[in-house]
């Protein structure tokens, strides 16, 4: 069986979520750019930031899979979706649209809580993270997650939680991907 992590990453946190991973598991790893034929592949275990609710190279990654793979979607964004059941489906639905129909069969989601460094955005993902801050603030929006999007605001780095890579681990050996 040949397996792969692939990320996508603008800022970087998919990129070292992924390397953490791959460190844990032996898997080799590839930025999404740069992977040419992933048609050898049975299990593709795809790391990607969200933006606008699709995760970054996800569309063009899975073009490259043969039919009958397995894929395994890790998201990661600075909300996490797991608080949030609504908006933990609407990633999955948008992300569901950018794949081919025989991927879904075996398609496996999970969701890592990502960081930002607001400061250092590019002006546009900046503009529009000022938009959803200024959004949280004046309607006073409470919960954890409006919490570290509103310290991100503020220039406060969240840093990633590894261990969170635990349950992607478990499945991995669950599935026979990788040995207990």
């Amino acid at each position: 069986m040949k397996n792969l992590i692939v990320y996508g990453s603008k800022y970087g946190s998919s990129k070292k979520y992924a390397e953490r991973l791959s460190q844990l598991t032996g898997i080799y790893l590839a930025d999404y750019k740069e992977v040419k034929d992933l048609k050898v592949y049975d299990n593709v275990i795809y790391l990607g930031g969200i933006y606008a609710s699709k995760v970054r190279g996800l569309k063009k990654t899975s073009k490259k899979m043969k039919d009958d793979a397995r894929l395994i979607l890790v998201t990661v964004s600075l909300g996490n979706p797991n608080t949030n059941k609504s908006i933990k489906e609407n990633i999955r639905t948008a992300n569901k649209k950018l794949l081919k129909k025989p991927l879904l069969d075996k398609l496996k989601f999970f969701h890592l809580v990502g960081s930002m460094d607001y400061p250092n955005l590019k002006r546009f993902d900046r503009a529009v993270m000022s938009f959803v801050f200024r959004m949280l603030k004046k309607q006073n929006i409470q919960g954890p997650d409006a919490k570290r999007m509103i310290a991100a605001s503020e220039g406060k780095v969240a840093e990633l939680d590894y261990s969170s890579l635990e349950k992607i681990i478990n499945y991995l050996k669950e599935m026979k991907i990788i040995k207990q």
